[in-house]
């Protein structure tokens, strides 16, 4: 059994002033059929523009090890980046594909722009 934390926060040094999860991108799948679940867990802040300079954050949990797919916007600067954990390119194909399926539908539902 895997056991993990994570802690949540509002960046105050970027001026965020709300964090929310984004229920219907989250999930608890077994993609790779080893009998065990992966973890999708997306959250998101607001910056002074609401979310248009805000972050977006993947963590995805598996056999106990975290990995994270950070996004940070910012509007009045026009700068967009988005890191990508080495050790997701590891994770199943079929878990990255639904990652990036979800990464997908953010930006059609006007959430995110990743580019």
């Amino acid at each position: 059994m895997s056991i993990f934390e994570i802690i949540f926060f509002i960046n105050k040094k970027n001026e965020e002033s709300s964090i929310w999860f984004w229920k219907k991108y989250i999930d608890f799948n077994d993609y790779d059929n080893d009998g065990k679940f992966e973890a999708v867990i997306v959250y998101g802040t607001n910056g002074l523009n609401g979310i248009d300079d805000g972050r977006v954050k993947f963590i995805i949990y598996k056999n106990g090890q975290k990995f994270a797919i950070k996004h940070q916007s910012a509007v009045l600067d026009d700068y967009r980046s988005t890191q990508i954990d080495q050790g997701f390119y590891g994770l199943s194909t079929q878990l990255k594909k639904s990652i990036m399926s979800k990464m997908t539908l953010m930006e059609q539902n006007d959430n995110v722009i990743f580019q």
